[in-house]
């Protein structure tokens, strides 16, 4: 949608009102052709400013007025959205129900157009992750941002690729914008090498004393507890916590609570 209606930089909030208060006369005169297609297009602009709880809300407002007018294109593109969000999140249930709405409407549908924006959705999760091997032959890949309206993720989509430039930029009259686009890009990250290894069927690699660390912090233990019933030092401790953060992916104690290693 941003793609299609987004044209003059630093204007992203006039379109977006704009294209609600135009999508109501439009619905009502087509009967319903487009319906969702003013959330999608809110939804898209949240994710890439990084509100992705927002943008999963509206993905949700999205898919519900597509399908009541049926409009399967927009759900798509909804459901799209909602797996760039589990991997930004690295909620690998997420990913996978989303995939699989995907692959469900294009099979109920038949369309050719259906097919292609099928074609084209599940293109876009697969090269997120890395794999680029089963990609349509007609699918050439573009990148588009504008900066002034804080589009963020397609950048830290690439992240691996980008990141070292970004960061070299930190010092610059952008630092600040340069941050809170490195912070995407390690979510981005994480959140890629969560579902990888769980499409991988790879639990993360601890040492034994990173796991006895986890398995206390799991279990409610703060870092001078844990310090104290292991003799060691709560700086250790500390250290240790944050290594194990990285390696499973995850920002806070209550994340660690919920995975498995």
């Amino acid at each position: 949608m941003l793609f299609m209606y987004h044209s003059a930089p630093g204007k992203l909030d006039e379109e977006l009102s704009g294209m609600y208060e135009g999508c109501g006369y439009y619905f009502a005169l087509t009967e319903g052709r487009g319906s969702g297609g003013d959330f999608l297009m809110e939804a898209e602009a949240m994710l890439f400013r990084g509100d992705d709880g927002a943008s999963e809300a509206l993905c949700h407002k999205a898919i519900y007025e597509a399908r009541e007018a049926g409009q399967t294109g927009n759900c798509l593109c909804a459901e799209l959205i909602l797996a760039r969000i589990a991997i930004l999140r690295g909620d690998a249930g997420a990913y996978d129900a989303a995939r699989k709405s995907i692959v469900k409407d294009v099979s109920e549908s038949g369309q050719t157009s259906i097919l292609r924006i099928g074609d084209l959705c599940r293109a876009q999760t697969d090269m997120l992750l890395g794999n680029t091997d089963d990609l349509p032959s007609w699918l050439c890949e573009t990148e588009s941002i504008k900066k002034p309206d804080e589009v963020y993720l397609p950048f830290a989509e690439h992240a691996q690729y980008i990141a070292p430039l970004l960061e070299s930029w930190g010092g610059s009259a952008y630092g600040e914008k340069m941050m809170e686009l490195l912070v995407l890009c390690e979510r981005q990250t994480a959140g890629i090498n969560k579902i990888q290894t769980f499409l991988a069927g790879i639990k993360p690699v601890l040492t034994k004393r990173q796991r006895e660390i986890a398995l206390l912090i799991k279990d409610g233990l703060q870092a001078k507890e844990i310090a104290e019933k292991l003799f060691i030092a709560e700086n250790t401790v500390k250290t240790v916590t944050k290594t194990i953060y990285e390696k499973l992916g995850v920002h806070s104690r209550i994340e660690i609570a919920k995975t498995s290693f």
